[in-house]
């Protein structure tokens, strides 16, 4: 976790403008580590607001619960255990709102929601009203739709929330900002793919064309089973200028000034992203995504194939960067067998490949 101190003509000359400063934790919040994603949380939230004077941090889509818990959320007791888990995540956090999403249930209804947390308590709670269904995505079997918007006040400065597919439609931004908004924070958990950055880049373009209102936009990261998120969190001003990605793959408390006067944003500590290669995103979504599958399966030792070809030496790169060379087994397997002969194959030692 990254420092940032400010000095007291600073903070005092930030407290006499419009502005207010936002932080948004570009962290990895695995599946099912509910009580460890929780002490994550209230951690950042007290980095945000004593190093970086933060008055808001906001954190990705079920940060709680990790994302997506599909079937988790069919047991009751997971769903008891991420509402302890708010409940404690709010009597922590003082001194800062704290934008925290979980699955919340509500009798035998379940929403993916995100809470308002403010002095202690929760103040209010959103429930995410447009539910992907294509693709990697389900949400339809888990979760109930809302139609409800919401905004609340820090600073003096209205504020808006949706959550990550809402901002794919404009109705929920538009409501949004007839209630007032100058500013809608958007926690996501959107899978990396090929383009998706431009894609992103021209939709915020697009809805803050149309609304006249700033977007902070908020991605989480980590590999979890067959997809990967790369965080890229962005920044959009109302007059329609979207800033540089965050560094993607990579974890960031990032923390940005929001100018109610102008709608605008000034990157104070945003590490941004240098190389937006179709290689350099397709290596390092591999490499996290390999890295996360094993770490979060117990997985301490592989056994690669290899064959000998420009692709075995792939592979064997990119396990590298996943675990130290002594924990990877390769072995060769002759490329012709005779009928009738048992396969044969020599390990190979690490200090040969590493």
């Amino acid at each position: 976790m990254s420092a940032l101190l400010l000095s007291d003509d600073m903070v005092q000359n930030r407290a006499m403008s419009t502005s207010l400063r936002i932080a948004l934790a570009q962290y990895d919040f695995p599946v099912g580590a509910i009580q460890a994603n929780a002490e994550k949380i209230i951690a950042l939230a007290h980095q945000a607001r004593d190093q970086h004077q933060a008055d808001v941090i906001m954190f990705p889509e079920l940060a709680i619960s990790g994302y997506p818990p599909e079937d988790l959320l069919n047991r009751p007791q997971f769903l008891s255990d991420c509402e302890s888990a708010i409940v404690k995540v709010a009597a922590s956090i003082e001194g800062i709102v704290a934008i925290v999403p979980w699955p919340h249930a509500v009798g035998s209804v379940v929403f993916n929601a995100a809470s308002v947390i403010r002095d202690g308590r929760i103040e209010t709670t959103y429930h995410k009203r447009e539910l992907p269904n294509y693709a990697v995505f389900d949400e339809r079997r888990y979760f109930a739709a809302d139609n409800e918007a919401c905004t609340f006040v820090v600073n003096g400065i209205t504020m808006g929330l949706v959550i990550c597919e809402d901002l794919w439609f404009a109705e929920p931004l538009a409501e949004t900002v007839k209630q007032g908004a100058q500013v809608v924070l958007v926690p996501n958990a959107s899978p990396f793919e090929a383009n998706k950055t431009a894609q992103r880049d021209t939709l915020l373009a697009q809805r803050v064309s149309e609304s006249k209102c700033a977007i902070a936009y908020l991605n989480v990261i980590g590999g979890q089973d067959e997809v990967v998120f790369d965080g890229s969190s962005v920044l959009a001003d109302a007059d329609g200028i979207v800033h540089p990605n965050a560094e993607a793959f990579a974890e960031h408390l990032l923390i940005a000034d929001f100018d109610s006067s102008t709608k605008k944003f000034n990157r104070v500590h945003w590490p941004a992203e240098v190389d937006e290669s179709k290689e350099s995103l397709a290596w390092r979504a591999i490499v996290r995504g390999i890295r996360d599958y094993c770490g979060k399966n117990g997985f301490h030792k592989v056994w690669l194939g290899a064959s000998g070809g420009v692709d075995s030496a792939l592979v064997m790169a990119l396990q590298a960067m996943r675990l130290a060379p002594k924990t990877s087994m390769p072995f060769v397997c002759r490329r012709a067998i005779p009928p009738g002969c048992r396969m044969s194959w020599r390990t190979c030692k690490p200090k040969n490949w590493a």
